[in-house]
């Protein structure tokens, strides 16, 4: 049994996930664990001072907790802020990497990114952008630099442990 199969065994929890371009990523909780292994049998190994017949590794084989745990950083992605995406139909620089066209605007809550938007406008409301319109999308930025809705968002953070509780429609006031 390999240790992906042994962590489904013990937890019943999925060692991956997926993001909404394609990249599988390990859960949080299979890395947590997968440490832990590690760390115990790196401390068995260190006070035994000799071989160890399940593990296969001698002692000068043996690499520091603190130096495996540094390599295993496995890049989960996780919300960082409310963001709107503005679709305009322009083409504007530096936006998130799955945006074509449209303006985010980021911010602490989703009524500050409407604020920023209608300060950019020089002060007008924006013709045809109101909180329940198509064109004003409200969701989240991520650490991979996309910006997602609010449904893609609630599994990002549940997975990323952001939330004890998954949801459909993620909230700024349930992150922070």
């Amino acid at each position: 049994m390999n240790l992906k199969e042994k962590f489904k065994k013990e937890t019943g929890l999925r060692t991956t996930i997926k993001d909404g371009m394609g990249n599988l990523f390990y859960t949080e909780y299979y890395v947590e664990w997968l440490e832990n292994k590690v760390k115990k049998l790196s401390i068995s190994n260190v006070r035994n001072s000799k071989s160890s017949s399940k593990s296969g590794l001698k002692d000068n084989d043996i690499t520091p907790y603190s130096e495996w745990a540094k390599k295993l950083k496995v890049s989960i992605p996780y919300i960082i802020c409310a963001a709107i995406w503005f679709k305009d139909g322009n083409k504007y620089s530096h936006q998130p990497r799955n945006v074509d066209s449209g303006l985010v605007v980021c911010g602490r809550r989703h009524h500050n990114c409407f604020l920023t938007a209608f300060e950019l406008n020089g002060g007008k409301k924006i013709e045809g952008l109101n909180e329940i319109n198509e064109r004003a999308v409200q969701g989240f930025l991520t650490s991979d630099d996309r910006f997602v809705d609010r449904k893609e968002a609630g599994q990002i953070a549940f997975d990323a442990g952001q939330i004890p509780k998954l949801t459909n429609c993620l909230f700024s006031e349930d992150l922070y």
